[in-house]
């Protein structure tokens, strides 16, 4: 039996993102994406738990996506895997950029 609790499917991604923090800012890639949250890859600055506002920039359309975010995990020492995973509670613009998203990785 797998241990992956997703409820939606991963797709893979080469967007690029803002995640910004109270008082931090990152710039970074989107490895994958579903309707649920994202994986950033990278080092990141960010706690388990922490609110964040990620901005995914759209990679023809301009137009981007901007979610109200929670980090629900992070990993720092694993060079495959380092980054953060986190869910988004609002998506607030671009709803339009994360379908698309989704529907070309299908």
């Amino acid at each position: 039996m797998s241990g992956d609790r997703r409820r939606w499917r991963r797709v893979a991604s080469s967007c690029r993102c803002w995640i910004l923090g109270e008082c931090r800012a990152l710039y970074a890639l989107v490895r994958n994406i579903n309707r649920g949250g994202v994986f950033v890859a990278g080092i990141a600055p960010f706690q388990v738990g922490e609110e964040v506002s990620i901005r995914i920039e759209g990679p023809r359309t301009g137009a981007d996506m901007v979610a109200r975010s929670r980090v629900v995990w992070a990993r720092q020492d694993e060079a495959e895997a380092m980054g953060i995973g986190a869910e988004f509670l609002e998506i607030t613009a671009g709803r339009q950029l994360l379908e698309q998203l989704l529907s070309e990785g299908e």
